[in-house]
């Protein structure tokens, strides 16, 4: 049995990279048709990011739950039961 390249009787032919830094058209036009990944931050975020900013309270508040996350208290039985009552009455209310 003879095999003689891809697809039937077309000979091999050796396949050469572009040289770098140069681009095809074909490249090109994928480029332009990618979309564009775009962010817009709401009126609302960015009030919300200065409050939490400029509350002392709330910063402080923040500060000792991430130091009760950091050495391993701050997850306990009691914290989970009233999350799981919380999500349980909120299920109910929307029932």
């Amino acid at each position: 049995m003879e095999v003689n390249g891809v697809g039937g009787q077309v000979p091999l032919q050796s396949v050469r990279r572009p040289a770098e830094g140069t681009r095809t058209a074909a490249q090109s036009d994928v480029d332009r048709m990618a979309p564009q990944d775009q962010v817009e931050i709401s009126a609302t975020a960015r009030e919300l990011a200065e409050l939490d900013t400029t509350d002392p309270v709330r910063a402080e508040r923040l500060s000792q739950i991430r130091a009760a996350i950091d050495d391993g208290t701050y997850e306990n039985p009691a914290r989970l039961e009233a999350a799981v009552e919380r999500m349980i009455d909120d299920i109910e209310r929307e029932s």
